[in-house]
């Protein structure tokens, strides 16, 4: 190989021509590492592109996983028949029932929140303390911190993975019943977002 690669003729040594062949040689060709080049480039945006959509789906994913659960337990909330616990325990078993077994009952007693509102208070909202006919209702998932899958994205300062927080409500109006007010049991207070 060695000796090829010297080997030249006598009439090519003018103005350069032989070492323009010799790096020819010796190189193989000028487009041979191109290749490996534009492959590595283009890998790696494909490759951010697959894991960004993998992270936007599971959260698109959860929160309207999420809104479903809490649009059921609006429409369980409004008739007003409580469960053996109350009607909040009853409104945190509906979305339990309809989020996948996403939330534990750890995380439904620190995320979910239910109040009810005066539907004909002026001005700013009204809280009420039971669940009156008429009342606006209001339940939501508050502040669940979702983790992303891959932790590639979204990290803090220390490199630790850092959570999106979701927050998802629906409200309605509480439908006319007959006799007192349903026992709301243990309320579900808000929590407040960190």
């Amino acid at each position: 190989m060695v000796l090829d690669v010297l080997r030249v003729n006598a009439s090519d040594v003018r103005e350069g021509e032989a070492m323009r062949q010799i790096r020819a040689r010796v190189r193989g060709g000028g487009d041979r590492g191109n290749a490996m080049v534009e492959f590595s480039l283009v890998f790696l945006l494909l490759l951010t592109m697959i894991v960004g959509m993998f992270e936007f789906t599971w959260v698109l994913f959860l929160r309207a996983t999420f809104h479903h659960a809490v649009r059921e337990a609006v429409r369980a909330a409004i008739t007003g028949e409580p469960g053996p616990n109350g009607l909040d325990s009853r409104i945190k078993s509906v979305i339990q029932s309809n989020s996948f077994g996403l939330l534990s009952q750890a995380e439904l007693d620190a995320h979910v929140s239910v109040e009810f509102f005066d539907a004909n208070c002026a001005g700013a909202t009204c809280p009420l303390s039971t669940a009156e006919a008429g009342s606006i209702v209001r339940v939501g998932i508050n502040c669940y911190d979702l983790t992303p899958i891959t932790n590639l994205i979204r990290k803090d300062n220390q490199g630790a993975p850092f959570p999106f927080s979701l927050t998802v409500s629906a409200s309605d109006k509480m439908e006319p019943y007959p006799g007192n007010p349903p026992n709301r049991g243990t309320v579900a207070n808000p929590t407040a977002c960190q």
